[in-house]
């Protein structure tokens, strides 16, 4: 991310909607920068949408991955805490806080720095960036979730210190098998609901097209022992259909396997995998953990590993042996389906209101991260939910196929729709209205770019509204 981030004055009206026992108003939405290597969240609408435009430069892409918070102190219960954010140009990185000791610590090297230097290359405070409950001696409350901060250990690597929030056991597990070091439970985010608009797809154990397709790329081959190690680049290259039969290639080796599971968001898989004839002898065999992140819809970052004390394993050379790589999607095993927006689509979106005055000033009137659910017919009719809004309309079919613009999270695909969408009962009630300006385009086969805009004019000022980011298909009911 750039420096110089600009501080966001979130201003949500109707506050008297929102109680303790409301849900969160916000949601943290998880970004990754394939260059970089870092992570990256935020709670503001503007800058999720801006980062989508690749104002932060390029690299960056939506992790499907996202958490939930409340915006302001009014708006969130008692126990909550204010989450300082801040940046450093050294490291290139933000980093969050819900520690007022840590922050106020972090503020005092600040205002050191810049008194002796003048400026600041380490972490500058950029103001409240949300607000979440915490642990309590390392525990969070019943009906909450964990979010354990992960570190990089960058400022010994030299890469530049990164921090990541994973409220997933195993995902924390393979976070620690890239070396990044667990820091303790930093958040306790509110569970999302097991049913409606704001929950999570449920996990997966047959649905895998969300990563459905051949992978390629540059992968480190590494084998481990007490005594030595060794460590080498090559090519790896993985098949994936869509009920998770994984099949690849890569120094020698062919590669047979399965996935076993999905989480709710698509974007991090559990499998094990066998590989035979490989070059080097040592990467023969089962590999009882096979991890794929889904990283925007372009990359695929997949880490096959085994140890000794591994019961499914075969006979290895080394202690430990482990091929991870970021994989780039090429050809799908099977043609796209053809164009269709039937069905059902669910995900976290920007919903923003931003106030222009005759006078040149802007204002920014309401902004949130909210889910949005769309059911719609084979004949264009939708309707659904999101924010408090009932959702109705109409998408037309198809236009010519390419007419559909880049995205943040990989090259779109498919064909564009557009018409009317009509949102009433809306808890913010700056975006109920008729949007005209409907529009929808695929990005692969399992997800849904979705942008709701309208303007509003008086005398004095315009208010253009837009709602605007990624759905996930919604799995087909399971039959009775």
């Amino acid at each position: 991310m750039h420096g110089s981030t600009k501080a966001l004055a979130i201003a949500l009206l109707a506050t008297s909607a929102w109680a303790h026992a409301a849900a969160p108003d916000t949601e943290a939405v998880e970004f990754y920068n394939t260059a970089l290597g870092h992570y990256f969240v935020t709670t503001s609408a503007s800058e999720a949408l801006g980062i989508d435009a690749g104002a932060a430069g390029p690299g960056w892409v939506r992790t499907g991955r996202s958490f939930q918070a409340w915006s302001s102190k009014s708006t969130a219960p008692a126990a909550a805490q204010a989450v300082c954010r801040f940046y450093s140009t050294g490291a290139n990185s933000h980093f969050y806080t819900a520690s007022a000791d840590e922050c106020l610590e972090l503020r005092g090297m600040e205002a050191a720095e810049r008194a002796q230097t003048g400026g600041v290359k380490g972490w500058s405070y950029e103001g409240v960036a949300f607000f979440i409950e915490v642990p309590q001696s390392g525990q969070c409350a019943a009906g909450s979730t964990k979010l354990v901060r992960l570190y990089n250990n960058g400022f010994a690597t030299g890469e530049g210190a990164n921090h990541r929030f994973v409220d997933d056991a195993d995902l924390e597990t393979m976070m620690v098998d890239q070396q990044w070091v667990p820091e303790g439970v930093a958040f306790c985010a509110a569970s999302k609901p097991a049913t409606g608009t704001d929950a999570d797809m449920p996990p997966t154990t047959t649905s895998f097209g969300a990563i459905a397709g051949t992978w390629s790329g540059s992968a480190t081959w590494k084998s481990e022992s007490a005594s030595a190690e060794t460590r080498a680049a090559h090519d790896l290259s993985l098949t994936i259909s869509a009920d998770g039969i994984v099949t690849g290639s890569g120094d020698g080796c062919t590669f047979t396997g399965k996935l076993a599971s999905g989480d709710g968001f698509r974007a991090y898989f559990r499998g094990a995998a066998t590989a035979t004839g490989c070059t080097d002898a040592a990467f023969n065999g089962a590999y009882p953990h096979l991890r794929l992140q889904r990283l925007g819809t372009g990359t695929l970052m997949a880490r096959l590993q085994r140890e000794d004390d591994d019961e499914t394993s075969a006979a290895a050379v080394g202690d430990e042996v482990s091929i991870q790589g970021n994989l780039t999607n090429g050809t799908a095993t099977t043609p796209p389906p053809a164009p269709s927006l039937a069905g059902d689509w669910t995900g976290p979106v920007a919903w923003l209101a931003v106030q222009h005055m005759s006078g040149g000033h802007i204002f920014e009137r309401a902004s949130a991260i909210q889910t949005l659910s769309l059911s719609i017919s084979a004949a264009g009719a939708v309707s659904g939910s999101g924010f408090g809004c009932t959702v109705t309309g109409t998408l037309a079919a198809p236009t010519k196929k390419g007419d559909v613009g880049d995205d943040d999270q990989g090259e779109a695909t498919g064909s564009g729709f557009s018409g009317s969408i009509t949102l009433a009962g809306c808890d913010q009630a700056l975006f109920d209205g008729t949007y005209g300006q409907a529009q929808a385009r695929f990005l692969g086969s399992t997800r849904l770019v979705i942008d709701l805009e309208r303007d509003a004019t008086d005398a004095t000022s315009t208010i253009h509204v837009e709602i605007a980011g990624a759905l996930q298909a919604a799995p087909a009911p399971a039959s009775p």
